[in-house]
């Protein structure tokens, strides 16, 4: 096949794959190819410019710091919450509580178990965030280090 039509070949598959969002096998079957063919044209794409991947991240979200901490700290996961700009300590924990209360509700698995250390203003605003969900399994919650803190204290 001669430079030129390899070049059709591979601008082909990758305009039906990212604007026509044609899957890999449809591709192969109306070309004629081979599935792993589709998928080498596609790679053949990317290492040539022809396919620029680029995600726009909105304004307040910071995936990268995210990373970064994660990687940096050896973290299973980290949420960075957008309170810039905002002096309002309310403001501040009821974001800070919405966030925790996402991730909490989206990590939970069945059987395991939530440790509190203790009671603050912020774990009062996750606590208000929650959304009532079915149980999942046996989940507990227990306290985890000394009395049995005001939810009023400071966070």
């Amino acid at each position: 096949m001669a430079q030129i039509d390899e070049m059709r070949l591979v601008v082909r598959v990758a305009r039906m794959y990212y604007e026509w969002d044609m899957k890999q096998a449809a591709i192969a079957k109306q070309l004629g190819l081979s599935q792993p063919t589709v998928s080498r044209l596609l790679q053949q794409a990317k290492d040539m410019g022809i396919i620029r991947i680029s995600v726009s991240v909105p304004q307040g979200v910071y995936t990268d710091l995210e990373e970064q901490l994660v990687k940096r700290f050896r973290l299973r996961d980290a949420i960075v919450v957008d309170c810039s700009g905002e002096s309002d300590e309310r403001f501040i924990e009821r974001q800070i509580g919405a966030a925790a209360a996402y991730y909490l509700e989206s990590a939970l698995r069945p059987n395991e178990v939530v440790g509190i250390s203790s009671w603050s203003a912020t774990l009062l605003a996750l606590v208000d965030a929650m959304h009532p969900a079915p149980r999942k399994g046996d989940v507990r919650v227990v306290q985890i280090l000394g009395g049995v803190g005001s939810p009023s204290a400071e966070a």
